[in-house]
């Protein structure tokens, strides 16, 4: 038999858990119609965007931040450490793409350098830890820090 605070304690989760799913449904929304409006302001058809890809949470939220800008057909996400290795056939792509956006976690800015001493030139940089978004070693993202640096990154490529 379920006790009245045992009771009372189920419904308080069900009622957080309907809270919960409302403010995520809201976030998805609102996500919808942001990606609905990104596109990058640069007018290039070949648009290759590179995350660091990084081993903290700025760093994983660049690579989350590169998938969401493919979904939104602003470029292609390319790999960056292919670049490093100086793979061929990704040297070759990153030659033949118009516009270079590089995406950095944080200031120590692994992709613009790769890209750079691989002789590419960089033509948008983007660092995450300066979107309002604190460098930690916590891989477990935050969906809020995600959706203000998705914003905040949708904004930049907006005002070129």
């Amino acid at each position: 038999m379920i006790s009245k605070n045992g009771l009372k304690n189920k419904k308080f989760k069900v009622i957080q858990l309907q809270i919960s799913n409302k403010v995520q449904n809201q976030q998805l929304r609102e996500n919808d119609i942001m990606a609905e409006n990104t596109k990058c302001a640069c007018g290039a058809a070949n648009v290759a965007i590179f995350p660091c890809a990084g081993a903290s949470n700025t760093g994983q939220i660049s690579n989350k931040i590169a998938i969401e800008l493919v979904r939104q057909e602003v470029g292609n996400m390319m790999c960056t450490v292919g670049i490093g290795a100086r793979a061929p056939g990704l040297m070759k792509s990153a030659e033949s793409s118009e516009k270079i956006i590089a995406i950095d976690g944080c200031p120590v800015n692994c992709a613009r350098k790769t890209l750079e001493l691989a002789g590419f030139n960089v033509d948008r940089h983007i660092i995450i830890s300066e979107l309002g978004v604190k460098k930690t070693k916590d891989m477990d993202l935050k969906e809020e820090e995600v959706a203000l640096a998705l914003e905040k990154v949708g904004e930049i490529l907006q005002s070129e």
